[in-house]
């Protein structure tokens, strides 16, 4: 009973958020005083260790921060970044981190990890997740329906981040 009022809710707050406008809004940006120094460009804190493995990869760090930002926006409600603590109690889904270690260990090329989690992300339910106890525990995940850029944007964001473990 329990297991269908969260399925409910879910599907409820899917459909509300399927009639918003979802697409992101620029930042604004504060222009700065003429003489003024121009502010620190913002770093992401997934970067470092990963630039490497992006750029042999033939990717962009670009479009890894781009697809942060997106993660950020459309994904984190559900695949959080920061587990709360004391586990996953309370989680709607598996965590970044646990997601991005089981691709990173089932597929050790980037390229084709950056294909896999895409097409996992438009149709979960015809492609094979590399999460089964995950899914069993969640439930299966919905299908997202974003442009391409921005769907593999964010595949590779979380294909190639490395997350620090939540130990």
């Amino acid at each position: 009973m329990a297991r269908f009022f969260i399925s409910a809710c879910l599907g409820l707050a899917l459909l509300a958020l399927s009639a918003c406008d979802l697409k992101p809004k620029s930042p604004q940006v504060p222009s700065a005083a003429p003489g003024a120094a121009a502010p620190p460009a913002i770093r992401s804190p997934f970067l470092d260790a990963a630039s490497e493995e992006i750029e042999d990869a033939g990717y962009s760090v670009q479009t890894f921060k781009t697809g942060e930002r997106f993660y950020k926006l459309y994904c984190t409600a559900c695949h959080r970044i920061d587990p709360p603590p004391g586990g996953e109690a309370g989680l709607l889904a598996p965590p970044a981190f646990t997601v991005a270690h089981h691709y990173r260990q089932g597929i050790p090329d980037l390229g084709e990890r950056v294909e896999a989690i895409a097409r996992f992300t438009r149709a979960p339910a015809e492609s094979p997740a590399l999460l089964p106890a995950s899914e069993r525990r969640f439930g299966p995940m919905n299908p997202i329906n974003l442009p391409e850029d921005q769907l593999e944007a964010i595949a590779l964001f979380l294909g190639a981040a490395r997350f620090e473990s939540p130990d």
